[in-house]
């Protein structure tokens, strides 16, 4: 049997309570609705990792209001790269009655060539700043985004649809990544883009004639055969190993170097041995085991600059007297450590030597006025981004992918500060005869070990 409460009721009491309570209560209100309010999805966005990375110079990603559903673990927050911290928001003016021309670049920002296309990114926004705010292109301005293939194929193929139907980008001003842009072929026609002078340089490629693609590059593979020729003729290289990506481009300078060993004769496992690694990774130990088994007197590099500072680590670089590269390698990463090691590096380049041009002194006070560090993708990223510049200036109306293919089918000739930009039939640049051999001071020789210039940093 439950045993009654007995309960007084006081006026008094009643109302203090009724008080306390109400004011109680409010505050509960309000802190359930700080502490539950809506997220602002502006400032934090999360897509599945079928979806690109996004990574922007002067904001944060924005909403993706129709990314599909996922689950939690599959799911990746957006981040900018590294190179988005060190690119310098573009001076744009605030209020621009004219056209503004959308320039997407796709790069690997966050992979293996990292240490190529950031800096590269670079060289391109220096330019576009200079542009914009000298008016040179009076009423039109540049505004450039950017993508992150992360070297995946099919991450690139998603930077495209990306340019495309999220972002209105229907130019792609030197993509790279001769994988990654030979996959994105088809959806770049499909969704009417213009890839100019895409960073690749096959003739496989180049030989599909596609007018999706404008050209600059010469076929850079012939590296492989001028570095080895420079090598055996000038630096008297007699036993060497060959550490190669496997990758199309690692593939295509191992034929070309092989042409030259057939030529002369050479034996494998005698005169040469051939080693490699996956492409995108560092495994380089085995790699490492074999090159100190055989006991070269030089390497060929045909790697990526972070392979080849793994595969240095491994290697023993005090018998070693040279290490011949191609600029597939070039980076502050493999230079820091070179230079550090007391290496000798010779790299080939089939780029043309701009040092005695306007177009390199532009780019010096470019750097020196932002307190950026020279190097050869940053220079790149600054030319090549000029040609497009020049281009652009010869169109009077809208510029799109119509009106720059007519302008180049109508004068295939353009003066970048000094550097002969000339399109032949095929929409491409012939620069095959610019080949040159740089070394980690900055000289610069000919195919014959003649000095041509130096560019010696202190």
């Amino acid at each position: 049997m439950k045993r009654k409460h007995k309960i007084t009721f006081s006026v008094k009491t009643f109302a203090v309570g009724l008080f306390l309570g109400l004011t109680m209560s409010l505050i509960a209100l309000f802190f359930i609705k700080f502490l539950f309010r809506p997220i602002d999805t502006n400032k934090k966005v999360t897509v599945t990792t079928s979806v690109v990375e996004t990574v922007k110079v002067a904001e944060v990603a924005k909403k993706e209001e129709s990314a599909p559903a996922a689950k939690k673990d599959n799911n990746v927050e957006i981040k900018k790269t590294d190179i988005a911290a060190k690119t310098e928001v573009p001076s744009t003016p605030v209020k621009f009655d004219g056209e503004t021309i959308k320039v997407g670049f796709m790069g690997d920002f966050s992979g293996g060539m990292k240490d190529i296309d950031n800096p590269w990114l670079e060289g391109m926004q220096m330019r576009i700043d200079e542009v914009n705010e000298n008016k040179e292109l009076k009423n039109k301005q540049i505004k450039l985004e950017f993508l992150d293939h992360k070297g995946e194929s099919q991450v690139a193929v998603s930077c495209v649809k990306k340019f495309a139907d999220e972002m209105g980008i229907k130019i792609l001003l030197t993509p790279s990544g001769s994988e990654q842009v030979f996959a994105s072929i088809n959806i770049l026609e499909q969704k009417n883009c213009l890839a100019m002078f895409p960073v690749t340089m096959f003739d496989s490629f180049k030989n599909l004639n596609l007018k999706t693609f404008l050209f600059t590059f010469p076929v850079n593979e012939q590296e492989a055969s001028v570095i080895l020729n420079y090598g055996m003729d000038n630096l008297f290289v007699r036993k060497f190993a060959i550490f190669y990506e496997e990758s199309r481009l690692g593939n295509a300078y191992l034929k070309d170097a092989q042409a030259v060993i057939e030529k002369k004769g050479l034996q494998k496992g005698t005169d040469y041995i051939v080693t490699s690694y996956p492409a995108n990774t560092t495994e380089t130990r085995s790699a490492a085991d074999l090159i100190n088994k055989f006991s070269p007197d030089s390497v060929l590099l045909f790697s990526s600059p972070i392979a080849t500072a793994a595969l240095l680590n491994q290697v023993n670089i005090a018998s070693i007297k040279y290490f011949l590269g191609t600029s597939f390698m070039e980076g502050d990463i493999f230079y820091s450590f070179a230079r550090a090691r007391g290496l000798k590096v010779f790299i080939a380049r089939s780029i043309p030597n701009l040092s005695k041009l306007q177009v390199y002194a532009d780019y010096l006070n470019a750097i020196k006025k932002r307190n950026k560090t020279d190097s050869l993708p940053l220079l790149a990223g600054y030319v090549w981004t000029g040609l497009f510049v020049e281009v652009v200036k010869k169109i009077e109306g809208s510029v799109t992918k119509e009106s720059i293919l007519e302008q180049v089918k109508r004068e295939k000739t353009y003066d970048v500060g000094g550097l002969k930009f000339y399109f032949d039939p095929l929409l491409e640049i012939n620069l095959n005869d610019n080949f040159h051999v740089i070394d980690l001071d900055g000289n610069i020789f000919d195919l014959h070990g003649t000095m041509l210039s130096s560019q010696k940093k202190n």
